[in-house]
Order: C-alpha cells, then sequence, then structure tokens
C-alpha cells in the first residue's frame, strides 16, 4: 500500500485542486497493473514510455464516488479524486519493476 508523506500527499492535493503535474514513484502492488494487464495491445507498446488506465466511469456519480472512496486506499483515492476534477494519471514501468506515476491536471482558468 502507498504511503505517502504529509508534503508529498499536499502537493498531490494541490495538484487535484489547482492543476499541474506532478510524479512520483510507486510499487507495482499499488497500481492496477498485473501481467496480464502488461501484455493489453494499448500497454504492451507504451510499458516503458507511459500509458494511462482510466477508472471506470461510474466514478462521476456523487453517492457512488463517496461510496468507494470509503473502501480504498490512499493511492485508489487519489485516482477517484485526479479523475473526477478532469486529471489523468500516466504510468511508465522503470526497470526495478516500479512504475513513475504523473497525475497530471489543466490549471483552472479564471
Amino acid at each position: 500500500m502507498a504511503k505517502f508523506l504529509e508534503e508529498e500527499f499536499n502537493v498531490i492535493r494541490s495538484v487535484i485542486d489547482n492543476g499541474g503535474v506532478y510524479t512520483i514513484t510507486i510499487d507495482a502492488s499499488d497500481i492496477p497493473v498485473d501481467a496480464r494487464t502488461e501484455t493489453f495491445p494499448g500497454v504492451a507498446p507504451n510499458l516503458e514510455t507511459g500509458f494511462e488506465l482510466p477508472p471506470s466511469s461510474i466514478i462521476h456519480d456523487p453517492v457512488v464516488a463517496n461510496e468507494i472512496l470509503t473502501k480504498i486506499d490512499t493511492w485508489g483515492q487519489i485516482q477517484v479524486l485526479v479523475y473526477k476534477r478532469g486529471g489523468k494519471i500516466f504510468y511508465k514501468k522503470l526497470p526495478d519493476g516500479r512504475y513513475e506515476a504523473t497525475i497530471e491536471r489543466a490549471k483552472d482558468t479564471a
């Protein structure tokens, strides 16, 4: 399970709330990728250059999203919040088997 220092979590929260880009390294066990997923046509050729695994659109239902958020770990919550706010997360497999996760959300205008 991914553990975040308070300052790192605050930066991630700022990207979710205000937009921006932040990259972290996480263990493979913290993301929805396994050996089978790595062979998917949209993932395999981009495994080491970057790919996206967006969550189900069900996260946009407020009642369902709130229920999901109470039952998942911190990284899962981050994924839901990023995508609910229109952001994206791109993963890249590193040589040591971990993944680089880049959280991106357009900055708010106005």
